[in-house]
């Protein structure tokens, strides 16, 4: 970069941000984040096929990002409730060791080896309030949520700061923050309502999303409602942080797929294979979003991984 004036016989413009319509090649500094931007055209977004699945399923639980993403337990086909845990490297799934109790519908938070799988539906038993600790190797069971739920709503850095929010039979929305041992009550959601809903983030910066057009942003203490989806859904998979998130399928067996930065949503393209009751962990910004699993109708072991090329991207400086 320090050679750009001399080179081009202009000096690379300075911006709070980035510039409202860049031109293809134009490069500038961006002194809100510090670094050198370049616009490399026309922004293209896509899914690609990954690898398959070793056990087929839908309303599954996972977390991590498109690279490195557990995912757990869930229902397959013929198959019932399912134990399973599965790894993957980008390219490939590999069984690990298996969750305590089989269930569906659970929330995920974390990492690929510092997870939580939060409540779930479980055999016999509807709704559950059980919380299992992943350390990368085991899941342990620990400390429940204060009330059972399932579809729950989740968010987290790692295993031991968490959130868990909303779900199929919480009306109030109800809020519950985890700590790395306990689950503590916190504030409710806006909306008030129960229902499938979908987070990205951590325990203090989450995006709430689905069983319905609605989103919502928590800052650590209170909920605020932000612009809607542009089409209403639920269990959809999710990916992203809260100012760069991706919704992907959902409801009646979709292949829509939307974009957040920050401020709105944007449609983006869709994915090959129309599915509901996703993984829904993927996180670090909707480039890291991944698609695993699903009912198609019928369960399915299919990936699709999520990228985008072209737009502004930030470039090494010297």
């Amino acid at each position: 970069m320090a050679e750009y004036a001399s080179e081009k016989g202009i000096k690379v413009q300075t911006v709070a941000g980035d510039p409202p319509a860049p031109f293809e090649g134009q490069v500038w500094y961006n002194s809100s984040t510090g670094s050198h931007r370049v616009n490399k055209g026309a922004l293209v977004s896509a899914w690609s096929t990954g690898g398959d699945l070793n056990t087929p399923r839908y309303a599954l639980g996972g977390a991590g990002v498109q690279t490195a993403i557990i995912v757990w337990s869930g229902y397959g086909s013929g198959l019932g409730f399912r134990t399973e845990t599965e790894s993957y490297n980008g390219s490939t799934w590999t069984e690990v060791n298996d969750l305590n109790t089989a269930r569906t519908e659970s929330g995920g938070a974390g990492t690929s080896v510092s997870a939580l799988a939060i409540s779930g539906y479980s055999p016999g038993s509807p709704t559950n309030a059980l919380t299992e600790l992943w350390n990368g190797t085991n899941w342990t069971e620990v400390n429940d949520l204060g009330t059972a739920t399932y579809d729950i709503g989740s968010s987290g850095a790692d295993n031991t700061s968490a959130l868990g929010f909303g779900g199929n039979s919480r009306p109030t929305g109800q809020t519950e923050l985890w700590n790395g041992t306990n689950w503590t009550e916190v504030n409710d959601l806006s909306r008030g309502s129960a229902g499938s809903v979908g987070g990205v983030g951590t325990s203090t910066a989450t995006l709430c999303m689905g069983a319905g057009a609605e989103t919502e942003s928590w800052n650590g203490t209170n909920w605020t409602e932000v612009n809607d989806l542009n089409a209403g859904r639920s269990d959809s998979s999710y990916g992203g942080t809260q100012t760069s998130a991706l919704l992907g399928g959902g409801s009646g067996f979709t292949t829509a797929t939307e974009s957040w930065n920050g401020t709105n949503w944007t449609e983006v393209n869709d994915l090959s294979l129309g599915r509901n009751d996703l993984a829904d962990k993927g996180g670090t910004s909707n480039l890291s979003a991944i698609a695993v699993g699903g009912n198609t109708p019928g369960s399915t072991a299919a990936t699709e991984e999520f990228s985008e090329t072209g737009g502004n991207q930030s470039v090494a400086s010297s």
